[in-house]
């Protein structure tokens, strides 16, 4: 046995081997070579290799556990210093495709073509019934093969023209970062296992970036007298600095900072098309003199020339809020509505009827609900900032589908805003069954849910769910299960009820500002959440009933980290152990008496979760803690009310 084990040991090597040497094989044309790695040469730290490679036209095949790494070689033509090689990992998606063999895909797609038109000449044949209908019209089925393929990736052939075009956005993301004239150069190198063959290449590119321009001075120019005043505070931490860098983004990102800046002064119809940079690069010392220039807006005049004006800047004057029920009232709204005026915000409600049933016979949400989360007010200047924080806020709520702000602008200085509401369905119900088959042990069940989105009219979200089940189970006593025959002993049923409530309640409310304006609290998207759970279960060794009653608050700080605080929790556990699971629990075993012994248990505990997931970032971070305390309240409770204690106090 022991000289079998190693040629055993051996052969399964060897039959990896080829397996993996079929999945790898390359099945290029002929004078075709595939694109193996990637390497980016630059010596120069300042410069991101990253960045580089996202420009590139052509990139390796996927790879399962890649990832770009720091070249390792210390010999060779390129050199080892400021590499960035990709094409690491095992070729996951090349190999799906490659268990594809062409030839027998073809005979195979044939072979279901030629059935297909079969099928299809049959049913274009068949005579229709006397009910109208005839029989199913056939549908081509996709082969293994196609199925395989649309997995899998196809190799990477090293395309000519496209290695041109990487090379040409190299040159320009240079030019943008301000190393201009910079030299760019492209290879095509072999490995020295394919150097006869001939089918796998690798692509180096290697730069030799110039001496990078550097702005020497930064002068503004603002023709409009208004806008000049209210840009004195964004002028000094203007991102375009002496001494830096010329960088295209950080234009860009100036660009942004003053429409942004603008736009919350009032001026919405501001757009970037009036910021202009004037650079000036003449000066032969490789620095640049940069002019910030903000133009006017120009007007045509009845002789057919054009002047310009001023910037205007705009007053919140109505702000409306109306709930839709259909997707064609945002262009043509011929409803009639009753109105109602709480803070300076009109609510509207529908006074139509469908079939009799009147669309609102209240108003729909309380007008406090609505008013907290609406950041707008009348005869102050529109703000952008108040604009995306309404948005957020009511969708927050999580009670629309759809939330629509419109700025409707006048002749004069005064803008609209009519925000309009497509609500989910107030009640909905859904119903779910289930089959499982979990070791063996078979089972179904089911649970049917009532949903009701605005309970109490103040945009409250109450989940009611029934479930129930049964499945075959061994028993858990030793020999009890002997003679036992294959039924549904095992019945499970509960009820679990939640009410989100969109805000604080005591004592959370006493500690959060009243007066503040919700977008101006540190803590969004407050919540009070109440969830009550009944579960009971029949076994033949035991019944056990589980109840569970909390009341927790929710909330957002700063839009990448979470609180929770569930000051109070009580979890009840009732079991009736029958006489085989009893003689168990004599032995004192700790998992089993945790688990089939009766608990009253209260408990507070704190969530806490960090999750920066952004496109915009490169890393993101992830990071939950939670802490637990038991058992203090109670124990605090029957030593003041002096009760009785058993054996083990």
């Amino acid at each position: 046995m022991q000289r079998i084990i190693p040629h055993i040991l051996f052969s399964v090597l060897i039959a990896a081997v080829s397996i993996l040497e079929g999945c790898t094989a390359i099945r290029v044309g002929k004078g075709q070579v595939m694109l193996k790695k990637v390497i980016i040469k630059c010596e120069n730290p300042d410069i991101s290799k990253d960045e580089i490679y996202g420009y590139l036209k052509q990139k390796p095949n996927r790879k399962l556990f890649g990832a770009n790494y720091p070249h390792l070689l210390k010999r060779g033509k390129i050199g080892k210093k400021g590499l960035l090689v990709s094409g690491s990992g095992f070729p996951f998606y090349l190999c799906i495709y490659n268990l594809v063999n062409p030839v027998r895909e073809k005979k195979r797609e044939d072979r279901r073509d030629a059935r297909y038109e079969a099928k299809k000449k049959r049913y274009e044949n068949a005579p229709i019934k006397r009910n109208g209908h005839r029989r199913k019209e056939p549908k081509k089925r996709r082969t293994i093969g196609e199925f395989l393929r649309d997995i899998g990736e196809a190799p990477v052939v090293i395309d000519s023209s496209l290695t041109a075009r990487s090379h040409h956005q190299l040159t320009l993301y240079l030019d943008n970062k301000g190393y201009f004239n910079s030299t760019v150069k492209d290879t095509l190198i072999y490995p020295w296992l394919q150097r006869k063959k001939q089918k796998k290449g690798i692509l180096c590119y290697i730069i030799v970036p110039s001496q990078p321009y550097k702005i020497r001075n930064v002068t503004w120019d603002v023709k409009d007298p208004n806008v000049d005043y209210d840009l004195l505070t964004v002028k000094d931490s203007c991102l375009i600095r002496t001494g830096n860098n010329y960088d295209v983004d950080v234009f860009e990102a100036e660009r942004d900072r003053i429409t942004k800046s603008l736009r919350n002064n009032g001026y919405y119809l501001f757009t970037k098309d009036f910021i202009r940079f004037s650079i000036d690069s003449t000066l032969g010392t490789h620095q640049m003199d940069v002019t910030i220039l903000i133009t006017r807006p120009q007007i045509p005049t009845s002789d057919s020339t054009w002047k310009e004006v001023a910037h205007r800047r705009f007053y919140i004057d109505h702000i409306i809020v109306k709930s839709l029920i259909s997707l064609g009232q945002l262009k043509s709204d011929t409803a009639v509505y009753d109105t109602l005026s709480y803070n300076d915000i009109t609510i509207l409600r529908n006074t139509g009827s469908i079939d009799g049933i009147p669309i609102e016979e209240k108003f729909r949400y309380k007008p406090d609900v609505l008013a907290s989360r609406i950041s707008f007010r009348q005869n102050i200047v529109y703000r952008q900032s108040d604009y995306e924080a309404t948005y957020r806020q009511l969708t927050d709520l999580r009670v629309f589908r759809q939330v629509v702000i419109n700025p409707e602008t006048h002749d004069s200085d005064k803008i609209n805003i009519v925000i309009e509401l497509f609500p989910y369905a107030r009640q909905s119900f859904t119903a779910q069954t289930e089959v499982t088959n979990t070791g063996g042990n078979l089972g179904f069940g089911g649970s049917f849910g009532y949903q009701n989105n605005n309970l109490f009219h103040g945009a409250e979200v109450f989940n009611f769910l029934v479930k129930g089940g049964t499945e075959a189970q061994q028993t858990i006593t030793a020999g009890s299960s002997a003679n036992t025959p294959f039924t549904f002993n095992t019945i499970e049923f509960g009820a679990q009820a939640t009410l989100n409530i969109p805000r604080d309640f005591f004592p959370f409310n006493v500690v959060t500002p009243r007066n503040r304006p919700e977008d101006q609290r540190k803590a969004q998207d407050r919540r009070t959440v109440f969830t009550s759970t009944a579960d009971y279960q029949h076994r033949i060794d035991y019944d056990r009933s589980l109840g569970n009653l909390s009341y927790g608050y929710t909330f957002r700080y700063k839009k990448y980290v979470h609180f929770g605080i569930y000051p109070v929790e009580i979890n009840v556990v009732k079991v009736n152990p029958r006489p085989g699971l009893a003689a168990l629990l004599e032995n004192r075993d700790p998992l089993l008496l945790y688990r089939f012994t009766d608990h009253l248990i209260q408990d507070s505990r704190l969530t806490y979760v960090l999750n920066t997931k952004d496109p915009r970032f490169n890393t993101i971070y992830f990071l939950r803690f939670d802490m637990e305390a038991s058992g203090n309240i109670m124990r605090y409770a029957f030593s003041r009310s002096k009760a009785d204690t058993d054996a083990t106090g």
